[in-house]
């Protein structure tokens, strides 16, 4: 019965998703306002945080001068020091991608009773492809941000290791700390 214990105690620790909390101050001095969810994404499909880790960022300016948001501006970097760039949603999809479809058949055959002849044929279907469009109107639109203006969307990292235990999240400069948990 231990053992039994033991087991589902380390199969269910196996099992938990592993997530990300925010530790710090989000208002930077510059007059960017930015907020981090590590645990918002509710889109299709469910299990996205399996393949990659979505996070959401809501950025505010509320300086007097455009901000220029790039790709380059936002990186992860873990605490052995492994660095991570974001993906482009359309590289998530192809990595979430599974392709259906059904094959073609034709057959011929003979048997001598009571007619010699026979017929099968089965017709494929096109393949198909899941079809995640969430990834893609939820995703961080990257370039300028007005004063007075607000840009958010997720920005979507590759799976991130288990040995690692703290990430910084880095936006133009400005660093956050994300502790790991498992839920």
């Amino acid at each position: 019965m231990k053992r039994l214990v033991i087991f589902l105690t380390l199969f269910i620790y196996g099992c938990a998703v592993k997530t990300w909390n925010v530790e710090g101050a989000s208002e930077l001095s510059n007059g960017l306002v930015v907020k981090i969810d590590t645990k918002a994404w509710r889109f299709s499909p469910s299990d996205l945080d399996r393949y990659v880790l979505p996070i959401f960022i809501s950025l505010e300016n509320k300086g007097k001068e455009p901000v220029s948001i790039r790709r380059e501006d936002i990186f992860l970097v873990d605490d052995k020091g492994r660095q991570y760039n974001p993906i482009p949603p359309g590289d998530v999809a192809n990595v979430l991608g599974r392709n259906y479809g059904v094959g073609f058949s034709f057959s011929v055959g003979y048997w001598s009773y009571p007619f010699g002849l026979w017929w099968s044929p089965y017709y494929a279907y096109p393949p198909s492809r899941d079809v995640y469009p969430d990834l893609v109107n939820k995703a961080l639109v990257f370039g300028e941000l007005q004063p007075g203006a607000t840009l958010s969307g997720f920005v979507y990292f590759q799976k991130i290791p288990e040995d690692a235990k703290e990430l910084t999240l880095n936006i133009k400069g400005y660093k956050f700390r994300l502790k790991a948990s498992r839920e």
